[in-house]
């Protein structure tokens, strides 16, 4: 494990591994406060052709892409070794996604890329390039019901996590994927078509069956992470010690994370929380805006449980 970039944020030291690992060294209060984020959602497009009927963002080929000098300004002054992490709809279609990614680079920004399965037949040759140029440093492959072959072959490569949802993606599937994979289990979004989707499919029913099986799959694969509302849905906490959740849990979203939407051109705490004009302010003072927010909310749920 090599050392790609170690940076100081606020009042703590972020380190970045050249696998992906994050080491985040807190002062002895155990209180993280960032100056800048950590990490981005960065949305692209919104522009997608799978037609995902559980898709939170309700892409289609409706979509539109998002502006690039948007892009650029927004993400100005961010020091050396943040990571951005570009989605959509569909990133590959991004008609300059290659020049983002090269700026970025420049910048010193670390870009990983989330993109669906079910595109990596069509789109393969030019993903190629962006991992062998290192353009990207992570890849997150979104698990699709056909092209299974493609997912677990792409999966194989280094820093590459099969993404999958909680209450969506069968577990028959996971129990077919090699144990040495990395995983992300992302939690249901009641968002865009995923409202409409659960409405019409036992979407509650599939997550408590996710969630008694969940130690299973913890235990099955060497290396299993969550987004913070497969957290809360799987109530993960409960099944760790609190020796691994305090080492290992990065925080409440806002508080060192945020998203951005290069197509509304709006910012947010997460995806799935308010979007909010940016109006030309760059990302540093969104952050402080989002961070404010999370830390009172933070505050006001802790208030809640210990009363």
């Amino acid at each position: 494990m090599e050392l790609l970039n170690r940076y100081k944020n606020g009042n703590t030291v972020v380190s970045i591994f050249d696998d992906g690992t994050k080491v985040r060294s807190v002062p002895d209060t155990g209180e993280a406060i960032a100056d800048f984020p950590e990490s981005i959602d960065l949305k692209i497009t919104n522009y997608c052709d799978m037609g995902c009927k559980y898709c939170f963002e309700a892409s289609t080929t409706d979509g539109v892409h998002g502006s690039v000098q948007w892009i650029l300004d927004t993400l100005y002054g961010l020091p050396v070794g943040v990571e951005i992490a570009i989605g959509g709809g569909n990133p590959l279609d991004y008609p300059v996604l290659t020049e983002l990614l090269k700026i970025l680079r420049r910048r010193g920004l670390l870009c990983n890329l989330t993109v669906n399965g079910g595109h990596l037949q069509d789109y393969g040759s030019k993903l190629a390039k962006l991992v062998e140029t290192q353009l990207i440093r992570g890849l997150g492959i979104s698990w699709s019901d056909s092209r299974k072959d493609d997912v677990l072959e792409w999966s194989a490569f280094p820093n590459s996590v099969i993404h999958t949802i909680a209450g969506v993606t069968p577990l028959r599937h996971l129990m077919e994927v090699p144990k040495d994979r990395k995983v992300l289990v992302l939690g249901y979004k009641n968002y865009g078509f995923g409202k409409l989707f659960a409405r019409a499919n036992p979407v509650a029913d599939a997550l408590k069956i996710w969630k008694d099986r969940i130690s299973e799959i913890m235990t099955r694969f060497e290396i299993v992470s969550f987004d913070n509302l497969a957290l809360e849905q799987l109530n993960i906490k409960s099944l760790v010690p609190d020796s691994v959740w305090n080492t290992r849990y990065l925080g409440g979203d806002g508080l060192t994370s945020m998203y951005l939407d290069a197509v509304k051109e709006t910012y947010a705490k997460s995806s799935t929380s308010k979007r909010i004009p940016s109006e030309g302010r760059n990302v540093k003072d969104l952050f402080k805006s989002v961070q404010s927010d999370a830390r009172a909310e933070a505050g006001i749920r802790e208030e809640v449980l210990s009363t």
